[in-house]
């Protein structure tokens, strides 16, 4: 086959070179592998060239499929997402067909009520969605049944010998209701008729533990109604102090701490005492009175003293007995040495025996003087 570029310029709408070829040599015969009884061509006729592509055409053919390819892939691969008419946007495929498109709340957008759903353009509020009106929700109080009043009740607590009063609110008979009353833990309940038909007495049958709570319930249909919580009364008392009874090398700028068992304790400044004398201020952390004292003397004993008679606010309970305890603060540490001055070597440590000692092996047999 030809090369085109070596075929000499002819005219284009023939399709044939200008200039006729030579003529076959007389002598020239047809080559072997010619099929049997084919035509020789006339040597006096035109040729007619195949169709021929030319490297360079196949080149430029080659480079425009590659593009093309290219431009769409890239077109089938950009994400699409409907437009502000929503599904009736055209994407670049089209006109969307699937329908509409869930957004993040989880309803279609173009839906109704949706905010941001196309159409108006506007986001219209939607009853139960977060992004909707928030109305403030007035919920009914619940309407009591009972009451139940202690006769015995003040700062310190309940008394472990109160009796209860339970009020009915309901138009129901009080001991009928009082029937349904139970505590935790378990006491035994005795129920009496009150002055009115609203109203009942409740005496435990023995007296409440002191300084434990305890629950009055109230139970209707498997339920409970109503409930109540106290708290018992017991002595007051010194849970603890710091530092402790006859504690040793307490630092000098300690504070005195005292801890009582149970909340509202009055103040203690007119019932607390040091000796040897020293003077500070109080302060109250919960529970705890605390003394602040100006710095204490290095190695010397302290005693204080909590005297009884300390109330508690709203009661009648008092401390009942007085608190003592002891204390040493620690040694004066000795002056460490000037400069330039020699530091005193500390003398070897040893043992001494109140009696002599005899060295002996144990496997020598003893000798007993007598």
């Amino acid at each position: 086959m030809s090369n085109a570029d070596d075929l000499p310029p002819g005219d284009p709408d023939l399709g044939s070179p200008t200039e006729p070829p030579e003529a076959a040599s007389p002598d020239e015969t047809v080559e072997a592998d010619s099929p049997e009884g084919t035509e020789r061509p006339d040597a006096s006729a035109r040729p007619t060239l195949p169709p021929i592509l030319t490297r360079r055409r196949a080149s430029v053919v080659g480079a425009m499929v590659v593009v093309l390819t290219v431009a769409l892939a890239a077109s089938l691969l950009q994400p699409w997402s409907p437009g502000p008419g929503g599904p009736s946007s055209t994407g670049p495929g089209g006109p969307s067909t699937t329908g509409p498109v869930p957004t993040g709340t989880g309803f279609p957008s173009g839906s109704a009520g949706v905010p941001g759903a196309g159409g108006t353009g506007e986001a219209s509020p939607t009853p139960g969605l977060p992004g909707g009106d928030w109305t403030t929700v007035d919920v009914p109080p619940v309407a009591r049944i009972a009451d139940l009043t202690p006769t015995d009740l003040d700062g310190a607590g309940l008394g472990v010998r109160s009796r209860f009063t339970l009020t009915s609110l309901g138009g129901v008979s009080a001991v009928e209701l009082a029937r349904s009353l139970i505590t935790a833990p378990a006491s035994q309940l005795k129920v009496s008729p009150g002055p009115t038909r609203e109203t009942a007495v409740i005496t435990p049958q023995s007296d409440l533990a002191e300084g434990t709570w305890y629950r009055f319930a109230l139970r209707v249909g498997g339920t409970v109604a109503e409930s109540w919580v106290y708290r018992t009364r017991e002595p007051l008392a010194i849970n603890g102090t710091i530092p402790g009874s006859e504690t040793t090398n307490v630092p000098v700028d300690t504070g005195i701490e005292v801890t009582f068992n149970q909340d509202g304790v009055g103040d203690i400044s007119s019932f607390f005492s040091i000796r040897p004398r020293v003077t500070g201020t109080f302060e109250r952390h919960g529970r705890a009175w605390v003394f602040v004292p100006e710095p204490l003397r290095p190695g010397t004993i302290y005693t204080v003293t909590v005297r009884k008679g300390i109330p508690i606010q709203d009661s009648d309970l008092v401390l009942e007995r007085d608190h003592q305890f002891s204390f040493e603060t620690a040694p004066k540490l000795p002056a460490p040495p000037a400069s330039g001055e020699r530091q005193q070597p500390l003398a070897p440590l040893g043992v001494e025996f109140p009696r002599d000692v005899v060295e002996v092996v144990p496997t020598d047999p003893p000798v007993v003087d007598v």
